[in-house]
């Protein structure tokens, strides 16, 4: 897993908030028990300055509502975000044991 490759399926004219960055601070909320779309904005946005010095290109994202939370998240194929998180801490996990020996 070299790098992230999503397809963003939100109307291009009305995008604000970069995909990625907000994908990634919607799952860290999800991971810390915030698991509805109000305490996910929430959780961004009492942290923003937090996961603004740990996501690139965050920026704006600390502003977002809980409409748009769940607006994204209705947007989402779970069976790939699934298979995405899995890869995800398979590479976290080979990484930790390599930094241990």
């Amino acid at each position: 897993m070299d790098k992230v490759s999503v397809t963003d399926f939100r109307v291009l004219g009305r995008v604000k908030y970069p995909l990625l960055p907000l994908l990634f601070s919607i799952i860290m909320a999800w991971c810390a028990g915030y698991n509805n779309s109000l305490q996910a904005a929430d959780f961004i946005r009492t942290r923003k300055n937090m996961l603004a010095e740990i996501i690139p290109d965050f920026g704006v994202c600390g502003d977002v509502s809980h409409d748009t939370v769940l607006r994204l998240l209705k947007l989402l194929n779970f069976s790939e975000l699934n298979s995405f998180l899995y890869e995800f801490c398979a590479v976290l996990l080979n990484h930790k044991k390599e930094l241990s020996r």
